[in-house]
């Protein structure tokens, strides 16, 4: 966590959602007990900035964030737009929803080499973006 310090990390689930609030709350105490600065905020409660970076409640700009919801839900929020230009550091990287959602199995469930190919791009893109 040394290379977040001074970043807050922020910790979100679904509002109506016990079990889970329950699960980002040991995610949250854990975080805490390693001296890490942590906010909960809802999945309903994020927003955009005027400069298109992503918002809690307070309007306080997001740059670290373990989220207990899925990518493919997160593909479907009105922010979507937003994922790929934005800045936060996401503790589960958006390219493993290619891995759990089988997008790519989908459309070329027989050519293996497309899907190795894509992926490969996938990861090389976000490493390079990572190292710059």
């Amino acid at each position: 966590h040394k290379c977040y310090a001074g970043h807050t990390m922020h910790i979100a689930c679904c509002q109506g959602t016990p079990e889970d609030r329950g699960t980002v709350q040991y995610m949250q105490d854990c975080a805490t007990a390693a001296n890490i600065d942590t906010r909960f905020v809802f999945i309903e409660d994020i927003g955009i900035s005027e400069g298109g970076a992503f918002t809690d409640h307070l309007n306080t700009e997001i740059q670290w964030m373990f989220k207990l919801y899925p990518w493919e839900f997160m593909l479907r929020e009105a922010f979507s737009q937003h994922l790929l230009h934005d800045v936060t550091q996401w503790l589960e990287p958006l390219w493993k929803s290619i891995i759990s959602n089988n997008v790519v199995a989908r459309f070329y469930r027989n050519d293996l080499r497309v899907t190795v190919a894509i992926f490969k791009k996938i990861l090389f893109d976000k490493c390079m973006a990572i190292t710059q």
